[in-house]
């Protein structure tokens, strides 16, 4: 893990290291604003006839502490980090909409605050997508399976043109094997001239052909 990460990543945490403690010493005081999130969800699973597990809203509550806290802790120690992050992302969207409802705000300077802090709450959550992204400089999965692709592509092309250079080699070997040299033609002429013998063959060719056939 680089500098800038072990620098990083506990300032990106602490906060929800914190509030994750609010929550779980004081769970009543969230439990107001959670009731924002929690009453609707209810409302509508009722309606659609789900059956969700009965819990107080204080419960919820410090669960959400405790993943705020464990999530906190394991982005800010590098262990997980991209599933810390993702669960704090998880964590951070209702707590910004039960917590920060500036459109519900009648008070102007009220109204500004919370707006305030949502949309803090806003950039951290980009920050804990970007971080869910992170992969520390290695290559990602997708990119390993097309290089990978691409690679045996290429070893592929790399075999079928080492095959094609392999038959021509074989051809050219076969095509020179079978070929007959002109200086035959002349060693035999020689030969022949020298002994003063009458080939039974006219051609000099073919009297090449059938000496290498005998041997």
């Amino acid at each position: 893990m680089g500098p800038l990460r072990i620098l990083a990543r506990p300032m990106l945490s602490a906060i929800f290291v914190s509030g994750g403690v609010a929550q779980l010493t004081d769970p009543e005081g969230h439990a107001p604003a959670a009731r924002e999130v929690t009453d609707p969800l209810l409302d509508a699973a009722d309606e659609a006839d789900v059956e969700i597990p009965d819990a107080s809203t204080t419960q919820l509550v410090q669960l959400n502490g405790l993943a705020q806290v464990v999530g906190g802790l394991l982005l800010a120690a590098g262990k997980l980090p991209r599933l810390a992050a993702l669960l704090l992302a998880g964590t951070l969207v209702p707590t910004t909409i039960a917590a920060h409802r500036f459109w519900e705000e009648d008070d102007p300077e009220a109204r500004q605050t919370e707006q305030v802090h949502f949309f803090k709450n806003i950039s951290l959550l980009g920050g804990l997508l970007i971080a869910t992204m992170d992969r520390e400089g290695r290559p990602s999965l997708a990119w390993r399976s097309g290089h990978a692709v691409d690679h045996a592509k290429l070893a592929t092309e790399h075999a079928a043109e080492i095959a094609r250079l392999k038959g021509d080699l074989a051809r050219e070997k076969a095509k020179r094997a079978t070929a007959v040299d002109a200086s035959d033609h002349l060693r035999v002429r020689k030969e022949l001239a020298k002994q003063q013998l009458t080939p039974d063959v006219v051609d000099a060719k073919h009297l090449v052909d059938a000496v290498r056939s005998d041997d």
